[in-house]
């Protein structure tokens, strides 16, 4: 759950993500069945060409940082140095009040972009009027996020891993701020070359290449005919 507060020593509003009580033992009860099951489906050889055992051992590290915020804080420290002259925001951590189940970061007082969106498709003129008063363009910040999330992948190989509009905040003058990194990760360098030669590809209206490349991709391929 998170709230907002306000810090009374520090006289400031402030993002309190607490976690709720006995979620470790959820997750630790749900990945149990959740492997019987993968043992089942091996059993049975359905779909034998997934890597399931993999699949499981994702999930499992996933969930371990999901439990534990101090991830979450660490990935905020990461993500605040490498995006800054970006013109995108990262909250400010306080650390002093952050735990294994809180996690406490400076309130960013704007609006979400998943409600500027859906305010804009019941009431276009509204919206428009709020944009313009805030002197917000939103193709140009559309333009500054999707160079952000390269940047992020391409050179910092440290990225948001779910930049959806309910955890993007629209500032005022196109500036935006990223919120909720539970997902924040990296890419291996091998398979990030590959993916390097296949967004390229792209770029130069390669196809050919470019679907070459996305059998590259593949941690292994079914028995079908590639050509």
């Amino acid at each position: 759950q998170v709230h907002r507060a306000r810090l009374r020593q520090e006289q400031r509003y402030v993002a309190v993500k607490i976690q709720q009580p006995y979620v470790a033992e959820v997750f630790a009860q749900d990945l149990r069945h959740i492997g019987r099951l993968i043992t089942l489906i091996k059993w049975l050889r359905i779909r034998p060409h997934l890597l399931w055992d993999f699949a499981f051992d994702e999930l499992r590290e996933q969930s371990a940082q999901l439990v534990n915020l101090q991830y979450e804080a660490s990935a905020i420290r990461r993500m605040r140095k490498r995006l800054r002259g970006q013109r995108i925001a990262v909250p400010e951590l306080l650390d002093r009040y952050c735990g294994r189940r809180v996690l406490v970061t400076e309130f960013i007082h704007a609006a979400l972009m998943g409600d500027v969106l859906r305010l804009r498709r019941e009431d276009p003129m509204r919206a428009d009027a709020w944009l313009e008063a805030n002197n917000i363009d939103l193709r140009r910040v559309g333009r500054r996020l999707l160079f952000s999330v390269y940047r992020q992948i391409f050179e910092h190989n440290l990225y948001h891993g779910d930049p959806t509009p309910m955890h993007i905040v629209l500032l005022k003058n196109n500036r935006t701020a990223l919120l909720e990194f539970t997902s924040t990760t990296f890419t291996e360098r091998e398979y990030l070359d590959k993916f390097r030669l296949f967004v390229k590809a792209l770029a130069q209206r390669d196809y050919a290449k470019a679907a070459d490349v996305s059998f590259m991709l593949c941690a292994s391929l079914p028995n079908i005919d590639t050509e």
